[in-house]
């Protein structure tokens, strides 16, 4: 799996927990992010057939702010 820069990915038996690190930026969807989302989910689709569920979490503070 690919080391994403503003993505956190923990897979755990067929249970994907995706974190957004943009804090600073309150977790805004920029281009940037929405790129490592897209490719996350290429990626899970092709290799991970047996994948049940996705979390998708912005941490403590904020889930998002929208599109940056």
């Amino acid at each position: 799996m690919k080391d994403y820069k503003l993505l956190k990915v923990n897979l755990k038996d067929n249970i994907v927990i995706v974190e957004m690190n943009r804090k600073h930026e309150m977790n805004a969807l920029s281009s940037d992010l929405l790129e490592e989302i897209d490719h996350l989910f290429s990626y899970f689709l092709k290799q991970n057939t047996d994948l049940r569920v996705v979390v998708f979490t912005g941490g403590d503070e904020c889930f998002s702010a929208g599109l940056d």
